[in-house]
């Protein structure tokens, strides 16, 4: 632990370095979500630009778990493939050597695909399912909810015939008004598919002015985002859904952990990733208790590294620093320094953070303006700052 006079705090470096590397490997998408900066409009297509990756130093091989996913589907992205050839499982691949994870929408677990993710030092894949019901599936994703069940049962099928833990393979579902009766039937839906674990979480609660914004018509359904929040829901109403979710899913012994509206719930064997469990921050009464910043640097297509997903403003970027003189700097030093003393950090000013929500001095901030030299409408800088919080893929 490093403790100097200019840092009165104690617990300002815990880990020399970052446990959790994410590299937001592509925004390119073969879906249109109804909750998603895809939905809304034309995303522009951008990837990691791989040349940075040798800008890292070696925080990678030092890292418990790389994180593949962006704001489109990494198995789209060419550098994702890359990587994974660059971790094949060998005889001697132990436990530890597994730390690759990824979101996937689960439209292309083919043949080809399955068997690649396989051969790799993958750890944990979460694949995003929000109904169990095609109908309400259709509405929000687009596409057809068996050809997606049928490719997530047979990854599953492929890696128990390996006799092996890993990758851990569960569903994750975004939250909603329009699917929140499918709790208890996507409980069903993991157990049939022999899923590992089961994670909800809900829409983030957000400014109203940019959450009327953001409108999609969907063959006559129209999705609203802030009609489908859940803050509007009568609280007994939605604690008591809520916890018969829980209970239900204890019941059926699958493994869960859930974020709604900021509360977070894990069951006793929940899956949790090791590399979360070790931090011992010397929290004050006051503190706000986001450990994130003492585990996490988040790097984006241009460089920019965040210190989480939810980050509006960057600590640094690795075109001009590495990887760890970021981790060491004074911008995520002021971060966590302000969380232990229990003040909203300037750079998280306007995230819609679950740590954050109801907190003084977490208004919405300025739109965080791209690090490319395309120009926008206004518009679409306001939704880069709303949209990049919500669940991906």
């Amino acid at each position: 632990m490093a403790e100097t006079k200019s840092q009165p705090h104690d617990s300002i470096i815990l880990d020399k370095n970052p446990k959790i590397i994410s590299i937001l490997v592509t925004s390119r998408c073969n879906l249109r979500c109804v909750m998603c900066d895809h939905g809304i409009r034309e995303v522009e297509k951008q990837d990691f630009d791989s040349s940075l990756i040798g800008n890292m130093g070696d925080s990678i091989s030092r890292a418990s778990l790389v994180d593949l996913t962006g704001l489109g589907e990494p198995l789209l992205s060419k550098l994702f493939w890359e990587i994974l050839a660059n971790h094949p499982v060998t005889e001697k691949t132990s436990e530890r050597d597994f730390v690759i994870y990824f979101n996937t929408n689960g439209t292309l677990l083919n043949e080809n695909n399955i068997r690649k993710i396989l051969n790799s030092r993958v750890r944990k894949i979460k694949i995003s399912l929000d109904a169990a019901d095609a109908d309400v599936y259709y509405k929000i994703r687009g596409v057809k909810l068996a050809d997606v069940v049928a490719g997530v049962r047979n990854l599953i099928l492929k890696r128990n015939s390996l006799h092996r833990d890993y990758p851990r393979i569960g569903i994750q579902m975004t939250l909603m008004r329009e699917n929140l009766h499918q709790l208890r039937p996507m409980i069903d839906l993991c157990e049939e598919v022999k899923a590992d674990f089961f994670e909800v979480w809900s829409l983030n609660n957000v400014d109203e002015s940019l959450a009327k914004i953001y409108i999609v018509d969907r063959n006559g359904w129209v999705f609203n985002y802030h009609e489908q929040m859940l803050d509007g829901i009568p609280k007994d109403e939605l604690t008591q859904v809520i916890a018969d979710f829980h209970a239900y899913a204890r019941q059926k012994q699958i493994p869960f952990f859930s974020v709604v509206l900021g509360k977070r719930t894990a069951s006793e064997d929940s899956l949790s990733d090791d590399c979360w469990d070790d931090t011992e921050v010397k929290w004050r009464e006051e503190s706000i208790r986001c450990i994130i910043p003492w585990k996490e640097q988040r790097i984006d297509y241009y460089g920019n590294v965040f210190a989480c997903c939810w980050g509006p403003r960057p600590i640094g970027n690795i075109r001009d620093a590495t990887l760890k003189s970021i981790w060491h700097g004074e911008a995520i030093h002021e971060m966590r320094r302000d969380l232990i003393d229990g003040k909203v950090p300037r750079l998280c000013v306007g995230a819609a953070c679950p740590y954050l929500i109801g907190r003084s001095g977490a208004a919405a901030a300025p739109p965080r303006e791209p690090s490319s030299a395309t120009s926008r409408p206004i518009l679409w800088k306001i939704l880069d700052r709303f949209l990049r919080f919500v669940r991906r893929p």
